[in-house]
């Protein structure tokens, strides 16, 4: 059994390139997804920063379409944070 620590280095850095290539991907749609939320008129890049993320996941099949979708919705969320720190 895998330990804690080894499990989630392997789900932050697998080692197949295709998947750290995603990961990428989708972290960079996060980002532009949270600078859709600052206050300044870029409120239409939401809709650009979920349609390719939907395009990668759809492609995907098994446990991977919820790896992917977690992982965007982890880095979605860690982007978002700064507005804790505004409020």
């Amino acid at each position: 059994m895998k330990s804690l620590i080894s499990a989630s280095k392997e789900f932050f850095w697998p080692k197949d390139a295709n998947i750290r290539l995603r990961r990428a991907e989708l972290t960079f749609w996060a980002f532009i997804l949270a600078l859709a939320n600052i206050p300044l008129p870029l409120g239409f890049l939401a809709w650009i920063a979920l349609i390719r993320p939907l395009a990668i996941i759809s492609a995907l099949k098994g446990k991977s379409v919820f790896k992917a979708a977690y992982f965007y919705a982890l880095m979605a969320n860690i982007f978002h944070l700064y507005w804790v720190a505004i409020v």
